[in-house]
């Protein structure tokens, strides 16, 4: 939006030049970051390193670290559930049955945020 009415930012890679250079590649450079993959590939990386096995993103380390985490003893002394803000007892029910097969990403968001919010009620009460 910015580049659009000629505001340009103070980041080398987003110099006039560069994004004009950029929008001139041919389509098939462009899709799916060919062009990271080749520079990678003749910067001498292996296959492995260019398509590796495991998809990236966050999503496996979360459910690692949840995995590591004892939710039971984390929320053992509770100011969200002395105030009945929420009632832990069916989402630690549904931890602990999930925790043999691998929790969803659903349950584990809902278990950290409810940390979180813990962690921040622990602050400000008591």
């Amino acid at each position: 939006m910015f580049m659009r009415r000629g505001i340009w930012t103070l980041n080398p890679l987003a110099h006039e030049h560069v994004v004009n250079f950029c929008r001139a590649l041919p389509d098939k450079l462009r899709d799916n970051r060919m062009i990271n993959l080749l520079m990678l590939a003749r910067a001498g990386l292996s296959d492995g390193f260019l398509f590796p096995r495991y998809v990236e993103g966050y999503g496996h380390g979360m459910q690692r670290e949840a995995a590591l985490i004892d939710f039971d003893e984390l929320f053992s002394v509770s100011i969200i559930a002395d105030y009945r803000v929420y009632n832990f007892s069916h989402l630690l029910k549904a931890a602990r049955e999930a925790s043999n097969g691998g929790l969803s990403y659903e349950l584990i968001l809902r278990l950290f945020w409810l940390a979180k919010l813990e962690c921040i009620l622990k602050k400000y009460v008591r």
